[in-house]
């Protein structure tokens, strides 16, 4: 049977190699917490972006169809304009005049949309930027250091139980002597019987 200082110097041992063990598999947990995270950010990051890519999409194809119906309406209007002229028995200058100030309307209606469109195609960029910014900056806080063992501490741990144990021979070693030179037990706390 193992003596007593030495099942003290085993126990402090495993201390030390559990402590060890327990800092690689904590840290080794982190890494893999850290590395979930990241990709959950990215992950919400594309689909924020591809969200407000989908909504500017829907936007433009939008102007799109306004910009085609109203161009379309200009025309028939054109159409009718000259028509009604023509049945009038109404032509020259005052047609012109008639048929420009609709071409003039159309092509402000036209600038107003574009105008607009590029208004809310640079605030969906400053979005999406000011959203991928946020993410690097949750992916930087997320990605914050990992203190993983090191054989340095391992050593001075282990110096520690050695030095605990080496004590503890010492102390084992004074009671054995003083309770040999006795003759009598030692005592923890002596006049107490």
């Amino acid at each position: 049977m193992c003596g007593l200082v030495e099942g003290f110097a085993a126990l402090q041992a495993l201390s030390v190699a559990s402590s060890y063990s327990g800092q690689r598999q904590a840290a080794s947990a982190q890494d893999r917490y850290q590395r979930q995270l990241m990709a959950a950010e990215q992950s919400r990051q594309k689909e924020a972006e591809t969200h407000l890519r989908m909504r500017q999409q829907d936007e433009q194809e939008s102007r799109a169809r306004e910009l085609a119906k109203v161009s379309q309406e200009a025309r028939a209007i054109a159409a009718r304009n000259i028509t009604a002229s023509g049945e009038a028995g109404v032509s020259g200058a005052s047609v012109d005049a008639l048929l420009a100030e609709g071409t003039r309307k159309e092509l402000d209606f036209y600038e107003t949309l574009n105008r607009q469109g590029q208004i809310q195609s640079t605030a969906y960029d400053r979005e999406i930027e000011a959203g991928r910014k946020g993410s690097q900056m949750r992916m930087l806080d997320f990605n914050r250091p990992i203190t993983r063992p090191s054989f340095a501490n391992l050593l001075i741990d282990a110096g520690r139980a050695g030095f605990s144990t080496y004590d503890f021979a010492q102390r084992k070693h004074q009671i054995d002597t003083r309770a040999e030179a006795g003759k009598k037990p030692f005592k923890i706390f002596p006049g107490l019987d």
